[in-house]
């Protein structure tokens, strides 16, 4: 009864951002079909901008899903053999024994990350190649509608680009969980260094973190800001200048309500997982050791 508890919270998340989120791109992608029909925001699907942003949202978590189950030890593989190659001179890889715990905070927390990391990366190649899935607006679109028609814009590439995005960051989570580590041989510990232990996953995750914490601010205040305001002409009222720190806020929590599904299906297939990649990681030179339980006084 009590590991059910723990999915109750990220599960009330989840509905309730996914159904927010979905009301937003319904209402907002009806708006710009009904005052531009012209406009088609994912040329390829041939459809008007309702439906693309709604098929979009509708297929994005089956795809992740089955993703998730088809790279995920794969790619974790992939992500040892990496590590042990850039740290094959100096650290041996362990398989440590870690608690089971891991609550629904945890489990919302895990997907702010990934989160950032999406809506950062596509608003990075949106930048770059304005025309290359969606179809840049004319600037009376933005005018009329103001940030949100770039929320929209943003929530519907950062959920297309999703499931790519997790497959990236999924590995970490399963290493992690894994209790997968890295740490300096004893023969290096003879020289003046700090001891230097860290989970194989967190060793990638701390880069693609970094990368997310660092880029997402510069990226919501050129998408939000700089471009609406200062390149497409949009009016600088107090109700435009809150949408903009609004959804600057909200995306992430969208994305993550996106998100959690999948961290939930990890939760339920962990233990299935675990093993597998485990047993890589011995034949990559893993051993098992087990954190002996001291007494305090």
């Amino acid at each position: 009864m009590k590991d059910i508890k723990r999915f109750i919270l990220p599960l009330l998340f989840a509905i309730l951002g996914i159904y927010f989120g979905f009301q937003f791109i319904r209402e907002t992608a009806t708006l710009v079909t009904t005052q531009f029909p012209v406009y088609n925001m994912i040329p390829l699907l041939q459809g008007p901008t309702s439906y693309d942003a709604t098929v979009i949202a509708g297929i994005i978590i089956p795809i992740a899903i089955v993703l998730y189950l088809v790279v995920t030890i794969p790619l974790s593989a992939v992500y040892i053999l990496g590590n042990r190659i850039a740290k094959a001179t100096a650290y041996d890889m362990n398989i440590m024994s870690i608690g089971n715990e891991f609550g629904g905070v945890r489990m919302i927390r895990r997907a702010f990350v990934p989160a950032l990391f999406c809506i950062t990366s596509t608003q990075i190649v949106l930048g770059l190649l304005p025309d290359f899935v969606f179809q840049e607006p004319d600037p009376l679109i933005v005018q009329t509608l103001g940030p949100a028609f770039r929320a929209l814009l943003s929530v519907s590439s950062s959920l297309l680009a999703m499931p790519i995005i997790l497959a990236i960051f999924t590995p970490t989570w399963l290493l992690n969980d894994s209790g997968i580590v890295y740490h300096l041989t004893k023969d290096e510990l003879k020289h003046r260094r700090c001891p230097d232990t860290m989970g194989v996953g967190r060793y990638f995750s701390n880069y693609f973190g970094g990368f997310s914490l660092l880029a997402f601010p510069l990226t919501m205040a050129a998408n939000y800001f700089y471009r609406p305001f200062i390149v497409d002409g949009l009016p600088f009222t107090f109700g435009n200048i809150f949408q903009a720190f609004y959804w600057t806020i909200g995306l992430p929590v969208i994305l993550m309500a996106f998100i959690i599904p999948i961290i939930l299906v990890n939760e339920f297939l962990l233990g299935r997982f675990s093993k597998p990649i485990q047993n890589i990681a011995r034949k990559f030179g893993a051993k098992d050791i087990r954190l002996e339980k001291t007494k305090v006084a």
